[in-house]
């Protein structure tokens, strides 16, 4: 899937709720305790450097790994993916670019935030795209050709396009493809954030990571720059799921 990184607003994500409320994001500093910051970059890191606020909080992602993150901070937002829906961030947790665990943005939030407001002292935010089955005249190969039976807009089914000469089988543009690409991108998000917690736990035992996705509060980064196709019908299917 292709896209860019542009303008950001943010959409809260409650993991247990239906409901989604949008916000919109700001510029590249730290988020005060009131109101959580935005994501795609994680520009509320600052790019690293150590400053920190006991009162403020920071979100990092991708751009800021092998930085030294903000320390101390009210809380810290940690982007899950790397700058797109199917890319991982790869300091989330230990990888093999950032191998210890001193590394890993999401032990940075889980035990270098001190807490004292409002909000949670780690949170986790995803980036979200609704690319549909073509993009620049190619089939997009994770949009979905199939959907699970709790697909709440019914099943997401195949059709035949042609472009540039040769015929393709693709999920349909539908709520019901939509949906399920949502849900994939929310199962792959939740295995990522399982796999970097186990992963840290299996370096260290003096803090214990949470690695399940109810742990955390979730938010979701629409940047308009990532893959969107013209119908902005089906951009509430896979958000709601």
């Amino acid at each position: 899937m292709g896209g860019r990184r542009a303008t950001r607003s943010a959409v809260l994500f409650a993991v247990q709720a239906l409901a989604v409320a949008l916000l919109l994001g700001g510029g590249a500093t730290p988020a005060f305790a009131a109101k959580p910051g935005h994501g795609g970059g994680g520009g509320g890191g600052g790019g690293g450097g150590g400053g920190g606020s006991s009162t403020k909080g920071f979100d990092v992602s991708y751009p800021q790994c092998g930085t030294t993150f903000p320390n101390p901070m009210a809380f810290g937002i940690v982007g899950v993916n790397g700058g797109l829906a199917n890319d991982l961030n790869s300091c989330l947790g230990p990888s093999s670019s950032y191998p210890s665990y001193t590394q890993s943005e999401l032990y940075w939030a889980v035990t270098a935030s001190v807490g004292g407001t409002t909000q949670p002292k780690a949170s986790l935010y995803v980036n979200t795209a609704d690319p549909g089955n073509l993009y620049n005249g190619k089939p997009i190969a994770d949009w979905p050709t199939s959907s699970i039976a709790a697909d709440p807009d019914g099943s997401c089914t195949t059709t035949t396009v042609t472009s540039r000469g040769h015929s393709y089988t693709v999920g349909v543009n539908s709520d019901a493809c939509a949906w399920q690409y949502g849900y994939n991108k929310a199962a792959q998000d939740a295995t990522w954030l399982t796999n970097a917690a186990d992963a840290i736990n299996a370096q260290q035992s003096s803090v214990v990571i949470p690695d399940t996705p109810g742990s955390y509060p979730w938010w979701l980064d629409v940047e308009t720059g990532n893959t969107w196709q013209s119908d902005t019908s089906m951009t509430s299917p896979i958000s709601k799921a």
